[in-house]
């Protein structure tokens, strides 16, 4: 079964993405701000981490790195989900480490499928 860290500090996000992932059959863990994100993530060992790029306290960069440094995350899948469709925002999360980037306002079910392809159950 394929395990998501969903990081996302809006409720209705957060309600919407869990609905689209589990109605696909994956676990979800959901925590709402950057400080939860790499103890969770140590303990849930998820396959993909969903992470919004604009946190409380600490942006989603500085979170990919920290995931990277980590031995044993360094391989789990991230996806940046942001408001920010900047080229160098895009280029930053994806130099930090990003699978993916999708932008805001996004459709729960294409996120979903990208989350498949990620995780390597579903083909592009």
């Amino acid at each position: 079964m394929t395990c998501v860290l969903l990081v996302e500090d809006s409720a209705t996000v957060r309600f919407l993405l869990t609905a689209a992932f589990e109605g696909r059959g994956f676990t979800v863990h959901g925590v709402t701000d950057a400080a939860q994100v790499i103890a969770t993530a140590q303990r849930v060992r998820p396959d993909v981490v969903v992470l919004n790029k604009m946190l409380p306290g600490r942006d989603g960069d500085s979170v990919i790195t920290e995931l990277r440094a980590s031995s044993t995350l360094a391989h789990t899948k991230i996806m940046m989900l942001t408001d920010s469709k900047r080229r160098q925002d895009v280029m930053a999360s994806i130099q930090r480490g990003a699978d993916d980037y999708v932008v805001k306002p996004f459709d729960a079910e294409d996120v979903a499928h990208r989350v498949e392809r990620l995780a390597g159950i579903a083909s592009v």
